[in-house]
């Protein structure tokens, strides 16, 4: 019989964001010859993929409520199912995303299996707020605590995450970063897509996290002509005012899209000035397209300075209002940093070399 692997994430399996990295772990997977009894929202219909979740739950009743209860609540659903499924026994290794893990890993560990981690960003006390503890049903801090101390290995998106839990008493060898990726088949530069007007875009969670305020700031600030910034995802709450504010400005909001590939290659560079992040995997998908990247180094993202890249502080608004300026005004070098941001990419960042560095970790190729 194949080797049996319990897979736990409350996800719909879509071919975006987090869910496109699933995705392609699952893919990995199966090309294995695992057997795998997946706990999620989605069924993505794979070969040695059983579907062994719910697309709707009990949780689902309280959409309506602030991220800051539902996002937990269905995860709590998430975890609970997986911890059901562990006590059949059978697998060999338990994999799951962080704030879901817990009691199944008690149970894998008694039982034998080896339990896998997936963290998205840094360490709780770099992603958390500071002060009182987070309130039911967020996860404590002693329950993230313990999901690092029973996985036998952490999986996590880039050397700045891995960083960030130096110093926390989890020993180094359990710190595996395993990167993201793209299709660079998709995500390709094209240079008829290209117009004179410089073109900057944002793309991601539109909120404070990802700096969409200081990057506004730095655009007014660079007060350039013959330019557009996109803006792509979804706006949060927290920082709706500044659509309004901007309407009439060379600000474009366009929420959500699922049309990246044809959008990007119409930029000539991106900028994410986060506080807390994993790796941005819309600035590999930037970087595919050929885009000049602008980030700061919570971002995560591979950056040679000046070579495919530039990286500033978020509160350096005058700095990055600089670097717009230079780039606007010398193309040629603008796209001489996309084209080695797309070299580093296609090198290091495609889904192969991710899948590759996913099961090296979970030390299938040994």
């Amino acid at each position: 019989m194949p080797e049996k692997v319990l897979y736990i994430y409350e996800g719909k399996l879509t071919r975006h964001g987090i869910d496109a990295v699933v995705r392609q772990q699952l893919q990995a997977l199966g090309e294995f010859g695992l057997h795998v009894d997946l706990v999620s929202r989605g069924n993505p219909g794979m070969p040695g993929i059983s579907f062994c979740g719910m697309k709707w739950t009990p949780a689902n009743a309280l959409s309506w409520l602030p991220r800051s209860i539902y996002y937990p609540a269905q995860k709590r659903f998430f975890m609970a199912l997986g911890a059901r499924l562990a006590k059949r026994g059978g697998y060999s290794k338990i994999i799951s995303w962080r704030d879901r893990a817990r009691p199944s890993f008690r149970i894998g560990k008694k039982l034998g299996a080896s339990c896998y981690l997936n963290h998205d960003s840094m360490h709780w006390s770099r992603s958390t707020a500071q002060g009182a503890p987070p309130r039911w049903p967020a996860f404590s801090r002693e329950e993230m605590d313990e999901e690092y101390a029973l996985a036998n290995a952490i999986l996590l998106p880039s050397e700045n995450s891995r960083a960030s839990f130096q110093g926390h008493g989890i020993l180094n060898e359990k710190l595996c970063v395993i990167g993201r990726g793209v299709d660079t088949d998709i995500y390709q530069p094209s240079s008829k897509a290209r117009t004179d007007v410089f073109r900057l875009v944002f793309c991601g969670r539109v909120g404070e996290r990802k700096g969409i305020r200081q990057v506004v700031e730095a655009w007014k600030t660079a007060a350039l002509h013959n330019a557009e910034l996109l803006v792509i995802g979804q706006v949060d709450d927290d920082v709706a005012d500044l659509v309004e504010e901007t309407r009439e400005s060379n600000i474009c909001w366009m929420g959500f899209r699922s049309d990246l590939a044809q959008i990007l290659p119409t930029c000539q560079a991106q900028i994410l000035l986060s506080r807390n992040e994993g790796m941005a995997k819309s600035l590999l998908e930037g970087a595919a397209c050929g885009l000049a990247t602008i980030a700061t180094i919570d971002c995560g993202f591979p950056l040679k300075e000046g070579i495919n890249g530039f990286l500033v502080e978020r509160t350096d608004v005058q700095g990055v209002a600089n670097l717009l300026k230079m780039l606007q005004e010398n193309p040629s070098r603008c796209a001489e940093i996309g084209e080695d941001g797309r070299r580093t990419v296609v090198a290091e960042y495609s889904w192969a070399a991710f899948r590759k560095r996913f099961v090296n970790a979970l030390k299938l190729s040994d």
